[in-house]
């Protein structure tokens, strides 16, 4: 009985958790504008999720995305990187970087053996090492499909550009786009690989269950010991089944 929860509940949880558990970091997506002040009081980083995706040039009318007054990048340079589907087995020797520190566990049992969803894997390999895992799903709707990074995990410095390896990648599925929200990873970095920032010109959709074919802004508020903390769609309740 929602009506019976005293008010102010919310805020002693959360003092229960920092105090309690001791976190070494703590945080939330999705959270709505007054929260998000409350978050603000009590010491934790808010902002807005950005939000980088990579169109697949062979589709001539989008269902999904609306890409207005968008060119897309024209990459001649030869890449050293790699980017192939891989299998959780081969990331045994997978080392992980990031805060929060993640680790192959946390990847079998969060992506992996998701009941409902099924998780993709990416390696990204320099030097024909393995440098980055990334991982996402497909969505389909309106009787086509997209790709959605949900977390991405290695070191991102060591990677030039595979927009050209995403292109291979989307027409396979035969999907619009692949796109992912983030925060913590330079948009330069992001660029570097080959993707674009979505502005206003440029309706890359959040929500599909329902669809709603509209852009959608993601706030977050963390607290963090660690420094250079990154978060990813996959790190809350975004990527659920409704």
């Amino acid at each position: 009985d929602l009506e019976s929860v005293p008010p102010g509940i919310g805020y002693q949880l959360l003092k229960w958790l920092e105090n309690y558990l001791k976190p070494r970091s703590i945080g939330a997506i999705g959270i709505n504008p007054e929260v998000k002040k409350i978050y603000e009081v009590l010491g934790f980083t808010t902002g807005i999720m950005n939000q980088f995706f990579i169109l697949n040039p062979n589709i001539k009318k989008y269902k999904i995305a609306l890409p207005n007054q968008y060119d897309h990048p024209k990459i001649k340079k030869t890449s050293k990187t790699s980017l192939h589907e891989i299998k959780y087995e081969d990331m045994k020797n997978f080392q992980f970087y990031n805060y929060p520190r993640k680790s192959l566990e946390f990847v079998k049992n969060r992506y992996r053996n998701h009941p409902i969803f099924k998780y993709h894997f990416l390696g990204a390999f320099f030097n024909k090492s393995l440098k980055l895992i990334i991982i996402f799903r497909k969505i389909d709707i309106k009787n086509r499909c997209c790709l959605r990074i949900i977390d991405i995990q290695g070191d991102f410095n060591l990677i030039d550009s595979f927009y050209n390896q995403m292109v291979t990648l989307l027409k396979k599925y035969n999907a619009e786009y692949i796109d992912c929200l983030n925060y913590g990873i330079s948009e330069k970095i992001f660029f570097q690989w080959g993707f674009s920032k979505r502005t206003s010109d440029t309706i890359i959709p959040n929500y599909f269950e329902p669809f709603e074919r509209k852009n959608i802004d993601l706030l977050f508020a963390y607290k963090s010991k660690d420094p250079n903390y990154i978060i990813f769609k996959g790190d809350s309740d975004q990527d659920r089944p409704n």
